[in-house]
């Protein structure tokens, strides 16, 4: 996990603020759409965890752990839940 975060930070604010732009459309009709909403419950990852045999081995470890790290961005997005 670190190794994905530790590079969150190499991207150049140009480049930031570009994408930043591009998502706005998106965040504005998502509040719109969970406008009086208070909880929206979902699983945390999009796949099931692997077992513990399927992990044994350390590289089958890290590629399912990258899998299942991959998340819907948006909705993780500080700005789309600053009113909770």
């Amino acid at each position: 996990m670190w190794s994905r975060l530790s590079t969150y930070g190499a991207m150049e604010t140009a480049e930031y603020l570009k994408r930043m732009r591009e998502i706005e459309p998106a965040r504005v009709r998502a509040h719109a759409q969970l406008e009086g909403l208070d909880v929206i419950a979902t699983p945390t990852t999009r796949i099931t965890a692997p077992t513990a045999e399927q992990i044994a081995d350390l590289e089958d470890y890290r590629r399912l752990n990258m899998a299942a790290g991959r998340n819907l961005m948006l909705l993780g997005d500080p700005p789309l839940c600053q009113r909770i």
